[in-house]
């Protein structure tokens, strides 16, 4: 695999699995870029999504509760809400961990607990492909590829080749992440969620 820094790249590893032409950028007017376009930010969240990925991990203090006035703030059940990343420039994908409180529901763009503090592990939104694992990128391009597949190549087989070969992938590069370190504990319906991302169950 050639090294990817780019989104151009990855799709063009996307589009190379399906035998199609490549694209120059998303705006070069082509079926291909038209499509990489729609597609791409999918992809990508919805693998980086899928399980705690080591270049993806961030921490934060969410700060104060929202008043009890907000109309975010829970009327029932929970006793506080903070409001997770979401900015440009730090967008939470998913809570992993609160720290010393292990009750916590994400219902919108908050998260309720019953502690008056609310310290985070998330996945964060990582845009810039030089920051990725490279096997990270070819889940990526698997994914992209399956999303791909239906209006470019019209076959239904092509599709589903392409929703294992993200399932293989992604397999094999949390293999590899897990052991830059002490394992994360990883709820066993990951890997379900993993393929319901994918669009597919098997």
């Amino acid at each position: 695999m050639a090294v990817w820094t780019s989104e151009v790249a990855v799709c063009n590893g996307a589009l190379g699995l399906l035998g199609a032409e490549r694209i120059v950028s998303f705006q070069d007017g082509t079926t291909q870029a038209i499509l990489c376009d729609l597609h791409y930010s999918q992809a990508r969240d919805a693998t980086m999504r899928a399980y705690p990925w080591n270049f993806a991990i961030a921490r934060a203090n969410l700060g104060a509760p929202l008043a009890s006035s907000d109309a975010r703030a829970p009327l029932f059940d929970w006793s506080y809400a903070f409001v997770l990343p979401r900015t440009a420039q730090n967008y939470c994908l998913r809570v992993l961990t609160l720290e010393d409180n292990d009750d916590y529901k994400i219902e919108g763009s908050v998260l309720l607990c019953n502690s008056s503090t609310a310290r985070i592990r998330y996945i964060k939104r990582i845009e810039a492909v030089s920051e990725w694992d490279d096997l990270f990128k070819g889940a990526v391009a698997a994914h992209l590829a399956m999303l791909l597949a239906m209006p470019i190549t019209k076959s239904a087989s092509m599709m589903q080749a392409m929703a294992s070969l993200y399932q293989s992938r992604l397999q094999e590069a949390y293999a590899v992440d897990t052991q830059e370190g002490t394992p994360d504990e990883i709820d066993s319906n990951d890997i379900i969620d993993a393929r319901w991302s994918a669009g597919v169950i098997y």
